[in-house]
């Protein structure tokens, strides 16, 4: 598993590239027996523990195959550079794929590899569903759309037509305000403001 996508830290409030993995290795490997190995790299070692134990088992038997022969892996933490608050280990990732099924927030005859791939990129919107029709998580909106030390930044209106064609009606705004709620209500949206430190929660 040397694949350098598979390098980062996981951030699993928006980002699915593990299920996008997932998809293309469960359609080309379904009638195969599979010899998987990883190199020394203990975060690569942590994503292969992963992917390899998200297959035909529940949780607890995969991790208690994983973990066997000792095997320790390191947690995965979300995808900034800051102090980690909060730290995921593999069984509660591998319970995370196992509720998703239960609920059908993942199905992957259903998953879209390529529209998951071109939404991820920054230029495309940097936004991915986290429960199809239901909620979709993206980059917080700028005043207005420019490429600012190569890192493409969007205005609220550069979502407009994807949200409209995909029904999404409501925003809710999780940090600091960078934009003008009216540019999304004043065209037929709901905007909501819920703030919270970052690597905290969301209050209730």
């Amino acid at each position: 598993m040397e694949d350098n996508r598979m390098h980062n830290a996981v951030e699993f409030i928006k980002d699915q590239l593990y299920f996008a993995i997932l998809q293309q290795k469960s359609l080309t490997l379904a009638k195969k027996k599979i010899i998987f190995y990883t190199c020394g790299d203990q975060k690569k070692q942590a994503n292969a523990a992963y992917l390899i134990g998200s297959y035909a088992k529940t949780p607890e038997e995969a991790y208690s195959l994983l973990i066997s022969r000792n095997a320790t892996y390191l947690p995965f933490r979300d995808a900034s550079f800051g102090t980690c608050m909060y730290n995921l280990n593999i069984l509660d990732c591998l319970r995370a794929i196992s509720k998703a099924l239960q609920f059908g927030w993942l199905d992957f005859s259903k998953f879209d590899v390529e529209e998951y791939e071109h939404y991820e990129r920054a230029e495309n919107g940097d936004f991915n569903w986290i429960v199809p029709g239901k909620f979709l998580a993206f980059s917080g909106p700028h005043p207005k759309s420019k490429i600012e030390n190569g890192y493409p930044l969007h205005a609220p209106e550069a979502y407009f037509p994807y949200f409209r064609k995909h029904n999404v009606s409501t925003i809710v705004r999780l940090n600091k305000k960078m934009y003008d709620s009216k540019r999304f209500t004043d065209t037929g949206f709901e905007h909501h403001d819920l703030f919270f430190r970052v690597w905290a929660g969301p209050g209730l």
